[in-house]
């Protein structure tokens, strides 16, 4: 009984009956609910069993009440000066490219002066 103490092996008994009793209630023709149902009972005998079982306990005895307790930390004398990181050189950012000029417009069309010049006759038009 002492093997069963120890959580590797326990385990392994648990797993091992959950199994078996999900191989037993298929061969006996229960159907889903049914195994599943047996399934979860078993399973909630387990966990009653691992939380009934005794947990191993911290063996450091508590210090009694009233007598003095070191500190968490010692203060020293010593002073440990940090360094601070160098500060960021300031870098110029490269000069952006200057844009292309835009070509000049050319220059519009003027309207010649209207021509006194008689207009040609249009061409005749198909019958």
């Amino acid at each position: 009984m002492t093997a069963l103490r120890r959580p590797g092996p326990r385990f392994l008994v648990e797993v091992v009956v959950i199994v078996l009793t999900a191989l037993v209630t298929g061969l006996a023709h229960l159907g889903a609910w049914g195994i599943g149902g047996a399934v979860a009972v078993v399973w909630a005998v387990v966990v009653v069993i691992e939380y009934s079982l005794p947990r191993p306990r911290d063996r450091t005895e508590p210090a009694p009440v009233g007598a003095p307790t070191e500190p968490d930390h010692v203060a020293s004398d010593v002073v440990r000066v940090l360094s601070r990181p160098p500060e960021p050189v300031d870098v110029e950012p490269e000069p952006e490219p200057e844009p292309e000029p835009e070509p000049e417009p050319s220059a519009s069309p003027v309207p010649l002066p209207p021509s006194k010049a008689p207009l040609p006759p249009s061409p005749p038009s198909p019958p």
